[in-house]
């Protein structure tokens, strides 16, 4: 088992260290002591790239310390020092490692990164996440190692940088052209090769798209990589309102102009009659390449209802993205 959790560890550093050295071939020096139960590897990248890890035990506990420095991934630079200690136990008479690690000094782009901490249990068919979390979020659940593989993991998310966040889960901020902060939660359960995904989404004071916004929330719920998007509104900064949904391909975040990917925007109406939807507020803008299907009425007919009734004078465009 100790052999099994060393190599684990080093594995891992190795394959989140992938994109440094994909296509090129980089020198390396370390320790595999496996009587001695010491390791140690270090690898120094182009540009002063830098990782460097150390796996220890004593009896039955273990130690693991790591420093990642000037990290590329994303398009963006991290730096982090990573310690952690665990130890080998009996639980339900089994042998399990127990682990706790922590993050410090974390920067992206030499700027303060929220530091993360893991709580977690390991066994021979399983990983039972007690605490993973990052800044104010944090991610519980278990994920079979055996079998079909099952997972059942909710992630709550609370006050978390959009820019840090996406950086964080490898999306590309170029495309989503997307900053604010967000709060929800998602739920993670079943086998890995029909995973369920659902949940809600909000995030607040940013822009998306090049529009400034006050509120966006998303529901969502799908079997990766589809999901389906219900419930969702856009709040703009000077008060305009209107609702969207549509189908995302999660393989296709970074390019929302996939045709895999397809959004459509009304207003807010508790009304079934689709000719409704020509009716919106005032604003007329062109996104990005999309094209625009636009529609104009004046007044307001009196049994379309928005959610804040007293808000808005005038109604105005339906926005249909076409790719």
């Amino acid at each position: 088992m100790k052999k099994l959790a060393s190599i684990l560890v080093l594995v891992s550093l190795i394959l989140i260290s992938q994109p440094l050295f994909a296509e090129n071939i980089y020198n390396f020096k370390g320790d595999l002591d496996f009587l001695k139960h010491i390791f140690s590897l270090e690898m120094n990248f182009k540009e002063k790239s830098i990782l460097k890890t150390n796996v220890s035990f004593d009896d039955d506990k273990l130690f693991i310390e790591a420093k990642i420095q000037n990290f590329k991934f994303n398009g963006h630079i991290f730096s982090t020092e990573i310690s952690g200690q665990g130890g080998f136990v009996e639980q339900d008479g089994v042998r399990v490692l127990k682990c706790d690690l922590e993050s410090k000094y974390s920067l992206m782009d030499y700027k303060p990164f929220d530091n993360f901490l893991a709580n977690f249990t390991l066994t021979k068919d399983s990983l039972s996440i007690s605490k993973l979390s990052w800044g104010n979020s944090n991610i519980i659940g278990e994920i079979s190692l055996v079998g079909s593989k099952e997972i059942n993991l909710y992630a709550e998310i609370k006050d978390a940088d959009i820019n840090q966040l996406t950086a964080l889960l490898g999306l590309k901020q170029e495309d989503l052209a997307l900053s604010g902060t967000a709060d929800g939660f998602l739920r993670f359960k079943g086998p890995a090769a029909n995973l369920r995904i659902n949940g809600q989404l909000r995030a607040k004071d940013g822009i998306a798209q090049g529009i400034s916004y006050r509120e966006i929330t998303v529901g969502l719920e799908g079997i990766y990589p589809i999901v389906n998007l219900h419930d969702c509104e856009i709040i703009e900064q000077d008060g305009t309102v209107y609702a969207f949904d549509g189908k995302l391909n999660l393989n296709e975040v970074n390019n929302l102009y996939s045709s895999e990917n397809s959004f459509s925007f009304f207003p807010l109406t508790n009304s079934d009659d689709l000719s409704l939807r020509k009716w919106t507020i005032r604003r007329e803008k062109e996104r990005g390449n999309l094209e625009l299907e636009k529609s104009f009425k004046s007044g307001r007919p009196e049994n379309l209802r928005l959610k804040d009734d007293s808000s808005f004078d005038m109604l105005g465009v339906e926005q249909t993205l076409k790719f």
